[in-house]
């Protein structure tokens, strides 16, 4: 009878260890997923301050890199596919 309630109690722990497990994995992705946020306005702030695509004053980011690549200044495509992919998150659709 010691036999099953150990091996009971050791899968109780390794079930626990296990959700536990899950929480920091979730924190991690949390982590990595503002931290890769960050560093994808960090990427769209360099746009708006390079007046190489023009001024930035009363358009979007889209409208300005749209307007940049009809005069064949060559916009990073990067940045229209950030904009495209976070349509509705303003802080990638509008400079600052």
């Amino acid at each position: 009878m010691n036999e099953v309630f150990q091996i009971t109690k050791n899968k109780e722990k390794t079930t626990k260890l296990k959700s536990n497990n899950f929480k920091y994995v979730d924190t991690q992705k949390k982590q990595v997923d503002d931290s890769l946020r960050q560093s994808q306005i960090e990427m769209l702030k360099a746009f708006d301050l390079n007046s190489r695509f023009g001024p930035n004053v009363g358009i979007s980011r889209l409208e300005r890199w749209e307007r940049a690549n009809k005069f064949g200044l060559k916009p990073p495509i990067d940045i229209k596919n950030l904009i495209l992919e976070h349509q509705n998150d303003k802080d990638y659709e509008e400079g600052k």
